[in-house]
Formats: structure tokens, C-alpha cells, sequence
């Protein structure tokens, strides 16, 4: 019989193959239909459905705005902002941040939303630009305390935690150790004897230590003043006295922390690109802007400035 080669190359790999040919009709037939099918093969294989990028959360009602895609919170409206233009299959996972940290360990294709940056994680891991800006964190007391003994605040009004509870040395603050609360704040609170900690280890941290604080459990929680609006009616209100706390800068930012693998790097890369253009065009301000809380909006918009580089 008389045979001949046809000589391709698989688009996917590079790979150099040869396929005999029998010139008979029917196997000739049959022999092209195979290319054509190899042919499909690998155009679908070029053109495979995206990747899945995780995105964990801790907050259960962050999860469950994420779920509905209800931009109910400043967290909640940047993230769904970027991940709705990102060119993958998202998946939202409720987990503790310490799971989550563990998954970023293995180099799993994922990002936890809103972390603040420390150099510990910036060593092994990846992030964005900032997705979020919240004013620094203060300190909140409960209804049925006395104000603060004026020798107590320097010449600004703040206070320094552990002259508060040298001061107070039966009074409790409520912390979680799922997150980091910033370089300063970790200094002053490892400052703190263990007695007057509270630290609440299980996960749904901000759900948690609201409830203990409501509960009155505890004297004192440090809390961003913009998620006033989303913690009133739970404990705490607009009238609730509160203090700034000492040495702290006037704002922190959050960032999407992602695994550092050779996928994720694009990943990031990407984001960064959509939150450069929701910068330019006003989204992620006002996304701030619409919950403000107790913040000043003057105040807000220096250090927007300040933290995004643009002009408003």
C-alpha cells in the first residue's frame, strides 16, 4: 500500500509529531478527521477556561456581602470594585486569618482582603497597592466609665496605652490575635501586662470582639472611627467617648495579600492596573467618601491625597 507522512507541531508544547498517512479513501478520511480533531484539541486547550483565584475573608458578614455581591461595607465595595474586572473565576472563602496565612504559605492561588502591610508578610508574600485607606484605629470605652484623668493625655489629647492601664491596672482591652493592629499598636499593647488583655482567639474576630465589648466584658476596644456606621446598635455609638492613641500615623492602610507564586504575580499585576484606573476615576473615593463615620471629610481627603497620589 502506499503511505506518506504529514508532519504538525502541537501548538501547546512545541512538541514536533508525525502522523502516517494511507492514501486509501476511507483511511484517508478517517486520517484527516483525527488531525482535525487533534487541531480542536488544542484550540480548546488554548483557550481553557480561566483560572480561579480565591479570595478569603474573616469577617462572616463580609462573606456573606461577598456571596450576594451587596457592597454593603468600604471593604466589601472596593474588593467587589477590582474582583468584578479581573479576568478570573473568583471564588470567595470564609476562613480565620491564620488558615489563610498557612494557604498563602503553600503558594495556593489566593488573596486575603484588606491586610495591612508588615515586613514579616512582605517578605514571603505578595501585595497590591492599597485597596482601602482607614483612619487610625482609637480607643473606645464603655458608657458607664469616667473620663480620662487629664494627666493622663499629652498635650494632643491621646493617650498612651500602657500609662492607661499602669493608671487602671484592673481594667481589660479586648484584642484579637488574628490580625495585626500596626507596628505602633503592637509596641504599646506588648507593653500591656497579659492580665488587662482579653485576646480573643476564634475566628469572626470583628463580630467577636463587638459582642464581648457590648456585653461588657471588657473596658476598652480599638476601633476604625469609619465603621462606626456598621457597629452602632452593637454596642457602640456616635456619643461613645473615645481617644486617640499616641505615636500612631493619621491613617493605615489595607492591600489584597496574595501567595508569591509565578500565577499570582500576574495576578497582582492586574490589580494593580484596575485600582490605578478606580483611582483616576473616583471609585474608590467614593466608596470611602459614602461612610465616613466620624471622620471629618476634610480630613479624610488630605490624607486620601496623601496615601493614593491623585488629584481630587
Amino acid at each position: 500500500m502506499n503511505y506518506n507522512y504529514i508532519h504538525y507541531t502541537l501548538a501547546t508544547n512545541g512538541t514536533n509529531a508525525f502522523m502516517m498517512i494511507n492514501y486509501s479513501p476511507l483511511n484517508l478520511l478517517l486520517q484527516m478527521l483525527l488531525v482535525m480533531l487533534l487541531a480542536l484539541t488544542e484550540f480548546t486547550t488554548a483557550f481553557a477556561a480561566p483560572m480561579t483565584v480565591s479570595i478569603h475573608t474573616d469577617n462572616p458578614r463580609d462573606f456573606e456581602n461577598f456571596e450576594h455581591h451587596e457592597p454593603s461595607s468600604i471593604g466589601t465595595e472596593t474588593t467587589l470594585l477590582v474582583t468584578d474586572r479581573l479576568p478570573y473565576k473568583i471564588s470567595f472563602e470564609y476562613m480565620n486569618g491564620k488558615r489563610s496565612l498557612l494557604f498563602l504559605e503553600q503558594k495556593e492561588n489566593i488573596c486575603i482582603t484588606n491586610r495591612v502591610k508588615t515586613p514579616e508578610r512582605q517578605a514571603k508574600f505578595l501585595y497590591s497597592k492599597p485597596l482601602n485607606l482607614f483612619v487610625t484605629r482609637r480607643l473606645y470605652q464603655q458608657h458607664h466609665l469616667p473620663l480620662l484623668a487629664p494627666n493622663l493625655l499629652n498635650d494632643k489629647g491621646e493617650i498612651y496605652l500602657p500609662t492607661l492601664f499602669k493608671a487602671h491596672p484592673k481594667r481589660t482591652i479586648v484584642l484579637t490575635n488574628h490580625i495585626s493592629y500596626g507596628a505602633v499598636f503592637d509596641q504599646q499593647l506588648g507593653k500591656i501586662a497579659e492580665n488587662n488583655k482579653i485576646v480573643r482567639n476564634a475566628s469572626g474576630h470583628d463580630n467577636g470582639v463587638m459582642e464581648m465589648f457590648k456585653r461588657r466584658r471588657v473596658d476598652y476596644i480599638l476601633l476604625f472611627p469609619q465603621l462606626q456606621l456598621l457597629n452602632e446598635g452593637q454596642g457602640v455609638d456616635k456619643d461613645m467617648v473615645n481617644y486617640p492613641v499616641a505615636g500612631l500615623p493619621h491613617y493605615v492602610l489595607g492591600h489584597f495579600l496574595c501567595a508569591n507564586n509565578p500565577k499570582m504575580r500576574q495576578v497582582v499585576k492586574n490589580i494593580d492596573k484596575i485600582l490605578q484606573q478606580l483611582y483616576r476615576n473616583n471609585k474608590i473615593f467614593d466608596a470611602h467618601t459614602r461612610r465616613l463615620g466620624n471622620v471629618k471629610p476634610a480630613d479624610f481627603k488630605r490624607y486620601y491625597q496623601q496615601a493614593f497620589v491623585v488629584d481630587l
